[in-house]
């Protein structure tokens, strides 16, 4: 009766099995993944087993999470969208009175949690949804309301994760490979809010507006579904508008890809350990985008920031250079007209010089003109000889080569 009355307060028929974190997760399988003998009262498995078929998984499922490395954190991600008052009466059902004891209050605070940002997110959207300029249905993300709410832009993605339900197992290990190395992944189940009118209009807009990159997971389960058909091709068609790379197929069981499928480079599990580390090139694909991001980013930042202030008029009484006019343009003149500039000073030169030469004695000008004259005679009688006799003759006898050549191939 205490269980129920605090199922009750935390209200955890809304509240998924998704809000559980990873300790509370790791603490459940440390509990439930040894195998019990002796069953329950109803017949169940004492184990995770019995937690499996109290939340209507069958056999095949049950046979596929055991080979998982962790049955109950795999089936976890597999009832992922179930409430968590479901896990609760499961583990009543199969009598695992001890797992409630020992994990009640991680749980508790899990809920709490997740039941926290969800009134804050509402609370925050309704209240953003009141400024000008802003439509309620750019809130796709959990974080959306923060950042518009604090004039910071909506946050973006190097890749959307689309898998099926079937490959959440495999689609967790991507995710746990990928953000340790620093890789920024969007998956619906983490990140689309609730509420969406729908889901795949929300996904669309992800794809569209805020991820470099469409993962995609395949395997037969996924070839299977016409939803997620639909949505690797509007990823290739993205990628077409954008002229770049935008779906990056991942193989991840043996299966017969379609037409618009079977000729893309894609990452293939399904060959074993080669010679190259399909992680690492799910890596290098993806750090692309995320170089682009952090680019982006810093682009951000350095706008945000404000202009330099304008350096002051100098305070001595005696202005430096007031009388002569700078031979050097300005910085300014010279971004903007560089070339108007030096037509100025070619112009102001000759008029120099005409003055100067107008005000001179003819006398002295044919004077100097003859010892300009002699001058140059003399240069020019220094001055070393580029080409000789002899490399006239050797550019001669190139010239008659090329033309023997050209005769003979035209014959």
């Amino acid at each position: 009766m205490i269980q129920l009355i605090w199922m009750d307060e935390l209200n955890t028929v809304e509240s998924p099995i998704v809000a559980l974190t990873e300790i509370t997760k790791e603490k459940l399988a440390l509990l439930l993944n040894g195998k019990k003998i002796l069953p329950s009262d109803d017949g169940f498995p004492r184990d995770w087993r019995g937690v499996a078929q109290c939340l209507d998984c069958d056999n095949d499922v049950v046979q596929q999470l055991g080979r998982s490395a962790s049955p109950t954190v795999a089936l976890l991600e597999r009832c992922r969208a179930r409430p968590v008052a479901d896990l609760w009466r499961a583990l009543q059902d199969v009598g695992r009175w001890d797992v409630q004891d020992d994990a009640r209050y991680m749980i508790e605070d899990d809920v709490r949690l997740y039941q926290e940002r969800l009134s804050s997110s509402a609370a925050t959207s309704s209240a953003v949804s009141l400024l000008p300029g802003l439509n309620d249905a750019d809130l796709l993300c959990v974080g959306d309301a923060e950042c518009l709410r604090a004039g910071r832009p909506l946050p973006t993605f190097d890749a959307f994760l689309l898998y099926d339900d079937g490959d959440t197992e495999f689609a967790a290990q991507i995710i746990e490979r990928m953000e340790a190395r620093g890789i920024k992944l969007c998956d619906k189940e983490r990140h689309l809010l609730p509420g969406v009118t729908f889901e795949h209009q929300g996904i669309i807009r992800l794809m569209e507006t805020r991820c470099h990159r469409v993962l995609a997971v395949l395997s037969p389960q996924f070839l299977q579904s016409a939803v997620n058909k639909f949505l690797a091709m509007f990823a290739q068609a993205l990628g077409l508008d954008k002229r770049g790379r935008m779906l990056l197929p991942c193989v991840y069981q043996k299966c017969t890809l379609p037409s618009y499928l079977m000729y893309c480079s894609r990452l293939d599990f399904t060959r074993g350990v080669g010679l190259v580390n399909a992680w690492d090139k799910m890596y290098e694909t993806l750090s692309v985008a995320m170089v682009t991001r952090t680019r982006s980013a810093s682009h951000s930042v350095t706008d945000a920031l404000p202009a330099p202030a304008a350096a002051k008029p100098r305070s001595d009484s005696t202005p430096c250079c007031a009388s002569t006019p700078p031979d050097d343009p300005p910085a300014a003149e010279t971004s903007a007209g560089e070339s108007s500039w030096s037509g100025r000073a070619f112009l102001r030169n000759l008029k120099s010089r005409l003055r100067s030469s107008e005000s001179a004695d003819p006398a002295e000008q044919q004077v100097g003109g003859e010892a300009d004259g002699k001058a140059g005679q003399e240069r020019r009688a220094h001055r070393p000889k580029l080409f000789t006799a002899k490399d006239k003759q050797k550019t001669k006898a190139k010239r008659e080569k090329k033309k023997e050549a050209k005769a003979l191939m035209a014959a």
